[in-house]
């Protein structure tokens, strides 16, 4: 990500001090603002699959790598509340069996 702060402030400064007088960008400024879109883009493939996939950096649920759908707020350090969903019994037949 600090190469992408930096392709992007260095594109800004050329615009700006540059090349502000031009209609639309060289392909030089083109470059770097589609390099710097590319490497935001992967950043942030990356980051999403580090917090959503693997629960990185996140208080996950304590039963299931996955969150449960539930109205109260579960910070760092407290105690995981009991699951919001309550199971489900398996449907029986008339019979009593189960399916």
């Amino acid at each position: 990500m600090t190469v992408m702060t930096v392709l992007v402030l260095v594109d800004l400064g050329l615009r700006w001090f540059r090349y502000h007088g031009l209609a639309g960008p060289t392909s030089a400024l083109l470059g770097l603002s589609l390099a710097a879109a590319l490497i935001g883009a992967t950043g942030a493939t990356y980051g999403g699959t580090l917090v959503f996939g693997y629960g990185f950096n996140v208080e996950t649920a304590g039963d299931h790598p996955v969150w449960h759908r539930s109205e109260v707020d579960v910070f760092p350090g407290q105690p995981h509340p009991g699951p919001a969903v309550p199971a489900v019994a398996p449907e029986t037949r008339g019979d009593g069996t189960s399916r």
